[in-house]
């Protein structure tokens, strides 16, 4: 398997004297993780049981990968979905996210996590059989954010992800970085950090003034059924198209103050989402064994 990815170094950079200086000096700073990552979207259908009745790639990767990963999801066990109590077999769009590590002369691939995009898209595709689904929040009025003039300067791309909890209204009441992540790059970590911080604080203050089109059936919701998630890409030239490898840089997700645990809750991250999308936090389909992890080949 070939992983090719570009690298930017910015160790020596002079980043660094045009950065603020992150706050709180006495709190340890966020590890960063390095990986090599790609979406794989498909389409799911499980069984009244959980089984997987189907499961279809629509990415287009290399044959060797497909095998290995059709075989895998179709042992995956999902929790029924309901409705009225009563379960029912239900399709969804689904998006595997993989990591590679380099292990030997070639890469080991696992599964970094499992995501149900639920867009409007896929209630077309799956008709009857996407029962028990909430009705979509969508973005009504979605500002882009200013790309900091620092981070053009220096070539600097990556992808903060928004935890936004919406008033009945369509107004963003509460809006939380909850992971971001630097593309193609190397340097300092401190540098690093940097970079994300001044992404962080562009889309922060942006998404304050977004406004987005609530259904009915949720304004007087959870905040969990109010939240979504949602990307802001700070890119110059071409996007890396689902199938394809790309190194990242990526600090820890964190929590997200006004959300309880929840079993319904997707633990959606960074690496998960695509350009332009709106991606609930709470859904009906959901694994019942975690797969975080698994090896695929």
């Amino acid at each position: 398997m070939q992983i090719h990815g570009k690298w930017l170094l910015i160790a020596c950079m002079a980043l660094a004297s045009g950065l603020a200086t992150a706050k709180g000096g006495d709190a340890a700073p966020e590890p960063l993780e390095t990986l090599t990552m790609m979406h794989v979207d498909g389409q799911i259908l499980i069984d009244t049981d959980g089984r997987v009745e189907s499961f279809e790639v629509a990415t287009k990767i290399a044959s060797p990968l497909e095998a290995a990963l059709l075989k895998l999801v179709k042992q995956w066990r999902f929790n029924p979905v309901l409705v009225n109590g009563v379960a029912r077999r239900a399709g969804a769009k689904m998006r595997v996210v993989l990591a590679a590590a380099r292990e030997g002369e070639g890469y080991r691939v696992h599964i970094d996590n499992v995501v149900f995009p639920g867009d409007a898209e896929s209630d077309k595709e799956f008709g009857p059989s996407r029962v028990g689904h909430p009705e979509h929040i969508t973005g009504r009025s979605l500002e882009y954010p200013l790309y900091p003039i620092v981070l053009q300067m220096h070539g600097i791309e990556g992808t903060v992800l928004l935890a936004i909890l919406i008033g009945p209204d369509g107004k963003v009441e509460q809006v939380k970085p909850m992971q971001s992540m630097l593309f193609d790059l190397r340097g300092s970590d401190k540098a690093l950090r940097k970079a994300i911080g001044l992404m962080e604080a562009s889309a922060r203050a942006t998404a304050r003034r977004w406004t987005f089109n609530m259904p009915a059936s949720k304004r007087g919701g959870t905040p969990s059924e109010r939240t979504v998630c949602v990307p802001v890409e700070y890119v110059m030239g071409a996007q890396v198209a689902p199938g394809q490898w790309r190194d990242v840089v990526r600090v820890p997700q964190r929590e997200v103050e006004w959300l309880p645990p929840s079993d319904t809750a997707q633990g959606v991250g960074v690496a998960d989402v695509a350009s332009g999308e709106v991606i609930p936090l709470t859904g009906s389909m959901s694994l019942a064994i975690p797969v975080n992890g698994s090896p695929v080949m």
